[in-house]
């Protein structure tokens, strides 16, 4: 496998149909099975610790939400199977206000990954 190709491909499918929130857990999961990321500050392609995947993941999982708010049962699902649960009640919360500003409920997260994917999309 050649990860840099593997997240190359992703990050073209997110641009090429953004409205799709299947490739925004695709990379999540990608992210935190291989540990394997673009940083979101340098857009550099770097290996990401196993302690800090959620940092690199979870920006995805509240992109593809914001996309499609009636995915919330799947973005909690994989909030919950990958140990991400510290964010669970937050997205819920944000859910529950009727906003779809996950990036401006969740500060602390750098969603620079998803902003160079949709940059030209």
């Amino acid at each position: 496998e050649n990860k840099t190709e593997a997240l190359l491909a992703l990050e073209n499918c997110i641009r090429l149909d953004p409205k799709d929130i299947d490739y925004y857990h695709m990379m999540a999961g990608f992210i935190v099975d291989n540990q394997f990321a673009r940083d979101p500050v340098t857009e550099e392609m770097i290996s990401v610790s196993a302690n800090n995947t959620d940092e690199y993941a979870v920006p995805f999982i509240l992109a593809g939400l914001s996309v499609s708010p009636d995915s919330i049962q799947r973005a909690a699902d994989f909030l919950r199977r990958n140990n991400f649960n510290t964010y669970l009640d937050q997205v819920i919360d944000t859910y529950q206000s009727g906003s779809t500003n996950y990036q401006g409920a969740f500060p602390e997260l750098n969603f620079g990954a998803v902003e160079f994917c949709t940059r030209n999309s």
